[in-house]
């Protein structure tokens, strides 16, 4: 009698696709926070709500294109099907998630929401502002830091190792400012797709003060940027990174 083997859904490979969307953005720096500075404190205290919001969207996107893609599919190709659909959902629910929940909350006309939007917007640029005035300060922290290394080097009263576990701090703000930059980026990229959503969908609507919000959101942002690829040199140019 033939028996009928059916694939069990590569729920294992799903499970782990939407765990490494869920980690990514969180970096580990590997530094007690009780060692940081409070200029290091203020600058994970003020980024790390984008950081989470990015990766929450993403984790949703990822488990309902994941369910969507076995629904859809036969029962041989479910588990390669759904696995698809949770890298496409997490892309997705990482991008354009803003505007969705937008329309789900209540409004009274499209004025309200976007009012609503742009005040959304200007809480970030200052909460990003803050991160970027707060990066600043970890810059010259750092920048003085390598500065002494250098000098403890070339006196011999450090050796090597000791250099490059003193650096290990630079090294791990470096992580977490580009971790932070690629999240700000990806908000920023939802805020641009929901207000040509907007545009499509309410012609003529006047956006012109939520498209300044979002364009001094970008000027923030590569400030950030700036800052982090000072970073990266500051430690490139020392003698043990």
């Amino acid at each position: 009698m033939a028996v009928c083997k059916t694939r069990a859904p590569r729920w294992g490979i799903i499970s782990i696709m939407v765990a490494s969307l869920a980690l990514n953005g969180c970096v580990t720096t590997g530094q007690d926070p009780a060692t940081m500075t409070p200029a290091q404190k203020r600058m994970r205290e003020s980024a790390d709500e984008f950081n989470r919001t990015v990766i929450e969207g993403a984790v949703v996107g990822a488990v309902a294109g994941a369910l969507l893609g076995a629904l859809l599919s036969d029962r041989n190709n479910r588990g390669r099907n759904a696995a698809i659909g949770a890298g496409a959902g997490g892309a997705l629910g990482a991008a354009s998630g803003y505007y969705v929940a937008k329309q789900k909350e209540s409004y009274g006309n499209k004025e309200a929401m976007l009012n609503s939007m742009i005040a959304d917007v200007q809480k970030d640029n200052a909460r990003i502002a803050q991160t970027v005035q707060a990066s600043n300060e970890v810059i010259n922290e750092h920048r003085a830091e390598v500065q002494r290394i250098k000098a403890s080097l070339a006196a011999k009263a450090i050796t090597p190792a000791e250099a490059q576990r003193r650096l290990g701090p630079a090294i791990g703000d470096q992580k977490y400012m580009k971790s932070t930059v690629d999240n700000l980026n990806k908000k920023q990229a939802e805020y641009v797709k929901a207000s040509q959503q907007l545009k499509q969908e309410n012609p003529g609507v006047n956006s012109a003060e939520l498209d300044r919000q979002i364009r001094e959101m970008s000027q923030q942002i590569s400030h950030l940027e700036r800052n982090l690829a000072d970073l990266v040199s500051e430690t490139a140019l020392s003698p043990v990174a």
